[in-house]
């Protein structure tokens, strides 16, 4: 395999794997950053010891933290197919799309290039993916033309509405990618819960019918004998079915917080933290886009979005 052939495969293979960046929305990206490279590179190659150098030069010159750093302009180019398919998807007048497009692309490079400079941390786990924090870039400025023009205010409205809370199952990369940012909000706003966001935890994927696993019953419960811990776990499915089903888990609620609520108690506690976050939530966006349903919705998402990305164990 000669130097272009590693340059490429490199780039196609770690630092912009498919599964990240589907060539769908990224046609080009695997071939204008090998150009690039190669260009800026010049005869630097040649002089490169082995695999892993070469690699490592690939690496310094394109990945996403350097092309912000100093190639912003490639760095909106391979973007640019997922601003126009964010922007085509949303626009109502169609003859406008590239307007639009090129006004979004203008104001990346006349300043927001530098504030997400500015803003965000590759090397913090907690922040979300680089892609959807540009969608999300895109989506603000893309709201902020539409505000400025009078024929755009229900658009505005309607696009924050139908993006929040879509559960992904056509595979649509840029409503899995907004809904991303909606999971990373509402675990921030867990956080605050402090004390009582184990229990709100194990609460809430009790009301939803969410499995319970041994973590959830432990952070509650670290002292909760083998027996209580398999049938929280093991019977969380029947309880949100059942309309007895605070009548089990509060016994286990007022034995280790040493209460003796009844099972109205508990749901009027759960029922509260709801309205808590819907409304902390809706404070997030210019509107209100979350009700009883949607909210709903988002947390049993955001559990099914944890599970299955392995996130937040920190929580």
């Amino acid at each position: 395999m000669d130097d272009r052939e590693l340059i490429r495969d490199f780039i196609d293979r770690d630092l912009y794997p498919e599964n990240r960046f589907p060539r769908s929305i990224f046609p080009d990206l695997v071939s204008v950053l090998t150009d690039l490279f190669r260009r800026d590179s010049g005869t630097e190659i040649a002089g490169t010891s082995g695999t892993d150098e070469l690699r490592e030069r690939v690496r310094e010159k394109v990945s996403l933290k350097a092309l912000l750093d100093h190639n912003p302009g490639t760095l909106v180019l391979i973007y640019k197919t997922l601003i126009t398919k964010y922007i085509y998807k949303r626009h109502h007048y169609k003859d406008d799309v590239e307007e639009v497009v090129q006004e979004i692309i203008a104001r990346f490079l006349h300043d927001k290039i530098r504030g997400i400079r500015r803003r965000f941390d590759f090397e913090n786990p907690e922040l979300p993916t680089f892609t959807s924090y540009f969608l999300v870039t895109i989506r603000n400025i893309y709201i902020d033309i539409l505000r400025k023009e009078s024929r755009g205010r229900n658009l505005a409205d309607s696009d924050a509405k139908i993006e929040t809370v879509s559960d992904d199952r056509s595979g649509d990369m840029l409503s899995s990618l907004i809904l991303e940012e909606e999971f990373r909000k509402f675990n921030g706003l867990m956080k605050l819960y402090y004390k009582s966001a184990p229990k709100l935890n194990l609460a809430l994927k009790v009301k939803f019918n969410i499995p319970v696993d041994d973590a959830d019953v432990l952070a509650c419960f670290p002292d909760c004998t083998d027996e209580e811990r398999q049938f929280l776990t093991g019977r969380s499915r029947l309880f949100a079915k059942n309309r007895k089903s605070m009548e089990k888990l509060v016994p286990v609620f007022n034995k280790y917080e040493g209460k003796s609520n009844n099972p109205d108690t508990l749901r009027k506690w759960i029922s509260t933290r709801l309205e808590e976050i819907k409304r902390h939530m809706n404070r997030i966006h210019d509107k209100s886009p979350y009700n009883n349903s949607t909210i709903s919705d988002l947390i049993i998402l955001y559990f099914k979005w944890k599970r299955e990305r392995g996130v937040f164990h920190d929580q």
